[in-house]
Formats: C-alpha cells, sequence, structure tokens
C-alpha cells in the first residue's frame, strides 16, 4: 500500500502501465480512469460513491450496464411439481458421478431415520465388530434390501473398507 502521495500516484500509473507524467497531467486536467471501460472520462462522469473513496471507480454509462441475462416470461417449471424420475434424471445430468443404486439409497435413508428416532444407536458410539476400536459406520452385511436395511453391523472404516473389495478395472 502507498505510504505517501508520491507513492500512490506511482502506483497508479503502473498498475495502469502509463508513465507518472502522464498520470499527473490527465488528473489536473480533470479527468479519471474508469476501470470498467478502461477509457480516460471527466470527473463529473462518475457518481459518488459510498466509503472513504468520494467517488465511483465506474463511470455513469459502466454503472448502468446490466451483464446478466433475464429470462424472459415466468420459469415453465413454476408451480408443478416434478415426479422421481425427473428429479433423478435432473440430478444425474448435474452430476452423474453421484447418483448411486436405489436400493442402496434407501437402505441409508432407513439406518439415518432409525438413528433420529432412536431405534439404534448411531456408529460413533459403538466400538468396531471386527478390531474393538471405535466404529465410524454401519455395514449392511445382508444386503441392501428393504427386509434388510436396518439388518447392520458397526465397523471401523479400515474393517468397513476390507469388506467392501474394489473391482479392478480389466484392460
Amino acid at each position: 500500500m502507498a505510504q505517501t502521495r508520491e507513492g500512490a500516484v506511482k502506483s497508479a500509473a503502473g498498475k495502469l502501465g502509463i508513465s507518472v507524467e502522464e498520470y499527473t497531467r490527465r488528473r489536473d486536467a480533470g479527468e479519471r480512469h474508469c476501470w470498467k471501460c478502461k477509457a480516460w472520462k471527466l470527473a463529473a462522469q462518475f457518481p459518488p460513491a459510498d466509503g472513504p473513496r468520494r467517488v465511483s471507480g465506474k463511470c455513469h454509462e459502466c454503472k448502468r450496464v446490466k451483464v446478466r441475462k433475464v429470462r424472459q416470461g415466468p420459469s415453465p417449471l413454476k408451480g408443478r411439481r416434478m415426479s422421481d424420475e425427473a428429479c433423478r434424471n435432473m440430478s444425474l445430468a448435474r452430476n452423474p458421478q453421484q447418483i448411486q443404486p436405489t436400493a442402496k439409497v434407501g437402505a441409508r435413508n432407513a439406518i439415518n431415520r432409525a438413528i433420529r428416532q432412536e431405534r439404534i444407536l448411531p456408529p460413533a458410539s459403538m466400538l468396531c465388530l471386527h478390531c474393538g476400536k471405535p466404529a465410524r459406520e454401519y455395514h449392511h452385511h445382508r444386503g441392501y434390501g428393504p427386509s434388510a436395511a436396518l439388518d447392520v453391523q458397526a465397523l471401523c472404516r479400515p474393517c468397513h473398507r476390507a469388506t467392501h473389495p474394489r473391482r479392478k478395472e480389466s484392460s
């Protein structure tokens, strides 16, 4: 940050890529530089600004320009409820890597609901079934079907990863 007036002038001229003499000549002539359109204009063409700088860095013309495109008319989906299939399709379009099989999501939701309703304890309050360390996750050892959704084992992360071997990609 500039400590003196000369330092501030030198810094401003350097940012604009002009000499200090040219910068001071333009400022003395009553011109300011608009950072939006990159043009020198008379100081009267700049609106007042809030804060310590008493004048805005953008000229009147640049302050009025709207960059954002505005949709014409109301949204075609306003007031409508999307079907579950449409929600899944939109989610898949947004992030294809996050889509998981429906049964697995349903089983996970059933566990989270049971924990909230205090029907089962959170895994963090239990010990790992395999090694005895504090558990972090539940393992659906009988699958993700509706009949086995709540039949789970508390495991720590390393033991849970060991129970789900990763598939090797064939070349």
